[in-house]
């Protein structure tokens, strides 16, 4: 029984009359623990068009994965979407509506989670 995640070799032999046989596999155990997503701060809901909104820092957990990114995307009102730099939690909007802010961090796993919030700029 595996106790890690990772690649393992599986090997079947078998003999009958003196013949023999084997065939060797390999099995691939993976993690299917999602990390934990959590927000630092105070969570903006309003915001003002040319005004810096400061957004929480986030942090995140994982049982297996040490070194993930946390990704922050901008969703403006028109559509398009806006990636912050590694490290950036502010942002200025510069037009008026709804602003969708989503965090997201994924394991080595493929294993992800995420978190919106919305913000109303007038």
């Amino acid at each position: 029984t595996p106790t890690e995640y990772g690649p393992y070799r599986v090997t079947y032999e078998a003999s009958a009359g003196g013949r023999k046989a084997s065939t060797t596999y390999q099995v691939i155990v993976k993690d299917q623990v999602k990390p934990t997503l959590s927000l630092n701060g105070n969570v903006p809901t309003n915001g003002k068009v040319g005004e810096v909104m400061n957004l929480p820092t986030a942090t995140a957990n994982d049982n297996n994965s040490s070194n993930m990114r946390i990704w922050i995307f901008i969703t403006k009102p028109n559509g398009r979407m806006v990636t912050l730099a590694t490290g950036v939690t502010s942002y200025t909007p510069d037009e008026k509506g709804e602003y969708k802010v989503s965090y997201y961090v994924e394991d080595e796993y493929a294993n992800y989670t995420y978190y919106h919030y919305t913000v109303n700029v007038k």
